[in-house]
């Protein structure tokens, strides 16, 4: 994807991309760690629905610059996205968050409900890390702090599905490849430090006033899939499941995704 536009909040120069075929409905994606709005880039094509698509790059990732004092939690994130909504004077959108986008989502729809018609949680979870989570992120902290490289040749194969890690893998090198263009260890750590310590969101969602949807990877070696589908089942929501997918369906089932998306949105 190319054409990036940006603007101005009050603590990122935030680059986005826009692609539009309809003025509605407002399709807003959020992107996960380690990546940027082109993580999306495969599966957009392949949506049928006439819509308007808005694609940012958060703070720190891809070309969005933070400020020097930005605080890489989820907090800051959604409101930083929040703010480049108001600028582009959109008032509502089914909000689709990959993984650590999907708890900017539900950040930004805990603080701004009214702005949010539909939420999908892709290969994401509403829970806060475990104990066990916690001290696995503070192990990835050291990893990156002693060499973000090492980090970054282990992190993007280890989403995929062990079965489509050889079929994938120029994809997943070149994945790798972008990121280590843009990322710093310092973005890295404190945005692991962020996803460490996000509240839970559970609680909340069960009063939302908005639909809510999971889309999850039988094989999400991040997420375990019985764990996800459990949570969604617990909070009424609708979910549909990826058979072939680990944590990165958007690329291992493209066209499946986007037929799942499709009916999310069209079936508010």
């Amino acid at each position: 994807m190319s054409d990036l536009k940006h603007i101005e909040t009050s603590q990122a120069t935030v680059y986005f991309h826009e692609i539009s075929t309809s003025d509605s409905p407002v399709i807003l994606w959020l992107h996960g760690f380690c990546e940027d709005h082109q993580i999306f880039s495969e599966l957009i094509p392949e949506m049928q629905v006439p819509a308007r698509h808005i694609l940012p790059d958060l703070p720190g990732y891809g070309k969005s610059r933070p400020t020097a004092d930005f605080d890489f939690n989820m907090q800051a994130f959604a409101q930083n996205v929040y703010e480049t909504l108001e600028a582009l004077n959109i008032r509502q959108v089914h909000c689709i968050g990959h993984s650590m986008g999907g708890y900017i989502a539900l950040q930004l729809a805990y603080t701004y409900p009214n702005l949010i018609q539909s939420l999908t949680l892709f290969h994401s979870t509403a829970a806060a890390d475990s104990a066990q989570k916690k001290e696995n992120r503070n192990r990835t902290i050291d990893v990156v702090q002693k060499d973000l490289n090492i980090f970054l040749r282990e992190f993007h194969q280890n989403l995929f599905y062990a079965e489509n890690k050889i079929r994938l893998k120029t994809t997943i090198d070149s994945i790798r490849h972008h990121a280590s263009s843009f990322l710093t260890a310092d973005t890295v750590i404190k945005t692991l430090k962020g996803l460490r310590d996000r509240p839970d969101y559970t609680e909340y969602l069960t009063q939302r006033t908005f639909t809510l949807n999971y889309l999850i990877g039988r094989h999400d070696p991040i997420l375990p899939a019985e764990e996800i589908i459990r949570q969604a089942e617990i909070l009424n929501a609708r979910y549909a499941i990826l058979e072939n997918s680990g944590h990165m369906g958007l690329m291992e089932e493209k066209k499946l995704c986007a037929q799942y998306m499709e009916h999310f949105i069209l079936n508010n």
